[in-house]
């Protein structure tokens, strides 16, 4: 009766036959008993529909209340039922638990199973294994090698990523700044509105926001690990994740032998999540591992999608037998178990001679799990993400005539949905890419800048389709220069290359398959630094030709005649905002340009001058008005954000208060 009952409210839903199939399958074996029938009906419609549309249900607690749905999906393109009968389901289960019992722990857990995502394991290649194991025999190093990884050497702002969010029901405050509007980064220091939490070395400091009168009232320290190196955290809904690297040997042994137990230290890269919906006692619910040293990461949606690079010490003096994995393959902690990376998973960078892996793994914050892996065996970089696709690049060199050689770089791409990763495709294009902001993705088009190194340097415009063909390009453009920041904006580039003059040129991309330069607008000094401010304004942080830190405005009004509206010269020499983004605030709505600076030189009696300086500008009249310089105790780390009427400013475990309306500081937390 109730089996009957349960296809034929699945029927009228008309989802997915796999859905369908999966959730009577799931339930198949299960106890009900007699007063539960129309409430798992009603349930199981709940979870045809939601994953019908192709969507994560966003459950609250699921492991107290499975009912507690919210009711939105985010494909409305897929919806394959009417609003009203997903009204009605909803409004039906919600009374039905109000007046049963709950469900059994299995039933809870198989319907969680069935809602969270998952990806299909590819078939293991052995081969894979064979080839890796013949680099790893053939590797010869003195003593041992270490990871080669490194972070992006120059970064340009993001757009409008600044944008107030709500807490409660007036909070005003500031995001991260991120390279793709709506997909988050790791950063030092987030807010939900109410609290601030602050990376500290190896600590998480958390924050009571409440203007002058913030305090402190938790600190987490990571594990037991004084070492620990905390690369950045994420806020989601009421959880707070924390990506750490550790240099340690894991307990994980499966070839018994005495090294991988007690000798085998590698690098890794951690992953704890918190419940913080209480942040004066937040929980470790979970936490998740893979091999490498940390790279870079990004949560798209409620998928955190971590890159890794790993590379294995291998020692000249020890011969590494085959059944030893341990010491050359991947290896991941799912929050339950340990193992290898599947063969299946991995592919074959352009140099896989070098011993090491680029490794893309997704995590889902929502129901703590792990979903997918892939890697590449030879170094790659995670370069660029966008809310369908991941691009990894490899630059390499290749001969272009007569034992000459020019920088060429290798782009793989890898599809994500919803944690699924997949590989696409790999081409190579001439030149080296900067930086994440030196590439964009536009209805389905890859759209890059880069610096090509011949007999003289040459920088390429290039637009490639979703196969990673190239399509149309703008080529050999300022000779004996180098890009050195770029910003894709809609249907146009804008980009800064440099040698003596600061050209900024402004690219029509309008038509994929025909770019073209419309302006190009020379000055000296250059920027390294690009971020939109409103809708006709760029700003741009650089050094002026003597090594000073300049800001300036750029009139973009006009795509065929930008302008330079003003430049401002500092005393400060140095900006850690020049090479990372997440050290600068430009906010046009709040009319805030915020970063730190540096002024170093000796003076009469060889001694150190320093200053360390937090700048606080608006721009009013066309001109940039120095708000407030507060003095710091270093140059790097440091962070910044609004709450409301007063901004705070993390450094070196720090947290000062500014009032917005006098620019006065008023605290040191």
């Amino acid at each position: 009766m109730f089996k009957e009952k349960l296809k034929n409210d699945l029927d009228k839903l008309k989802p997915k036959e796999q859905v369908k199939s999966a959730i009577l399958s799931k339930l198949k074996n299960e106890k009900i008993k007699p007063l539960y029938p129309k409430v798992i009906s009603v349930v199981a419609a709940c979870l045809a529909i939601i994953l019908a549309v192709g969507v994560i249900a966003r459950v609250n607690n699921i492991n107290e209340n499975v009912a507690k749905f919210e009711d939105k999906a985010t494909d409305k393109s897929s919806y394959s039922t009417s609003q009203s009968q997903k009204e009605n389901a909803k409004t039906t289960i919600t009374e039905k638990f109000s007046t049963t019992q709950k469900l059994s722990n299995n039933t809870r857990a198989n319907i969680k199973q069935a809602v969270a995502p998952t990806a299909v394991k590819p078939k293991p290649n052995k081969s894979v294994y064979d080839k890796i194991y013949k680099v790893v025999k053939n590797t010869k190093s003195y003593g041992y090698m270490f990871s080669y990884y490194a972070k992006n050497a120059k970064s340009t702002g993001a757009y409008e990523n600044n944008a107030m969010q709500k807490a409660g029901a007036s909070k005003d405050y500031s995001k991260t700044n991120t390279v793709v509007e709506n997909i988050d980064e790791d950063d030092l220091l987030k807010t939900d509105g109410d609290y601030i939490y602050q990376v500290d070395e190896g600590k998480i400091k958390i924050y009571k926001a409440d203007d002058k009168n913030t305090k402190k009232i938790k600190t987490i320290t990571i594990n037991d690990d004084e070492d620990d190196d905390i690369e950045g955290i994420y806020l989601f809904k009421n959880k707070l994740v924390v990506l750490s690297t550790k240099y340690k040997v894991l307990p994980f042994t499966p070839c018994k032998c005495n090294y991988c137990k007690k000798e085998n230290e590698q690098s890794y890269t951690y992953v704890y999540i918190y419940d913080v919906k209480n942040p004066k006692e937040p929980k470790q619910k979970t936490k998740f591992i893979q091999s490498g040293y940390y790279n870079t990461s990004r949560m798209v949606g409620d998928t955190l999608y971590l890159s890794s690079n790993y590379t294995p010490e291998h020692f000249i003096d020890r011969k590494i037998k085959k059944n030893e994995k341990s010491c050359y393959l991947p290896i991941f902690y799912d929050g339950k178990k340990y193992s290898y990376q599947n063969s299946g998973c991995i592919n074959f960078a352009e140099n896989y001679n070098r011993l090491s892996y680029s490794i893309i793994a997704s995590y889902n914050i929502n129901y703590n799990l792990k979903i997918d892996d892939k890697s590449l065996f030879g170094y790659s970089d995670l370069k660029f993400v966008s809310e369908d696709n991941a691009y990894f690049t490899e630059e390499f060199y290749d001969d272009y005539k007569d034992d000459e050689y020019t920088n060429k770089t290798k782009i793989t791409k890898f599809s994500i949905d919803k944690g699924v990763i997949k590989y696409v495709t790999a081409k190579k294009v001439d030149g080296g890419i900067l930086n994440s902001f030196s590439m964009d993705e536009k209805d389905g088009y890859l759209r890059l800048v880069t610096t090509q190194e011949k007999d003289k340097s040459y920088n390429h415009l290039l637009v490639l389709d979703k196969k990673l063909n190239e399509v149309g390009s703008v080529k050999n453009l300022a000779k004996n220069e180098e890009i050195y920041s770029a910003r894709f904006l809609g249907d146009y580039a804008y980009f800064v290359t440099y040698r003596n003059t600061d050209p900024l040129f402004c690219a029509d991309l309008s038509n994929p398959s025909k770019p073209k330069i419309v302006s190009e607008l020379k000055m000296p000094g250059f920027s390294d630094y690009l971020h939109p401010f409103g809708k006709d304004k760029l700003f741009g942080l650089g050094e002026t030709g003597n090594g000073k830190l300049k800001i300036a405005m750029y009139d973009i009004s006009n795509k065929a005649k930008l302008k330079e509206i003003v430049t401002k010269k500092l005393r400060s020499e140095y900006s850690e905002a020049s090479y990372d983004h997440h050290a600068i605030m430009v906010d046009e709505r709040r009319n805030l340009i915020a970063f730190p600076g540096e002024y170093w030189d000796w003076d009469d009696y060889d001694e150190d001058i320093q200053e360390y300086s937090y700048y606080i500008f608006k721009f009013e009249n066309n001109k940039f008005k120095l708000k407030a310089k507060i003095e710091l105790d270093n140059c790097f780390d440091i962070r910044g954000l609004y709450i409301d009427d007063y901004f705070y400013i993390s450094d070196e475990g720090n947290l000062r208060v500014v009032s917005l309306n006098t620019y006065k500081q008023v605290k040191k937390v």
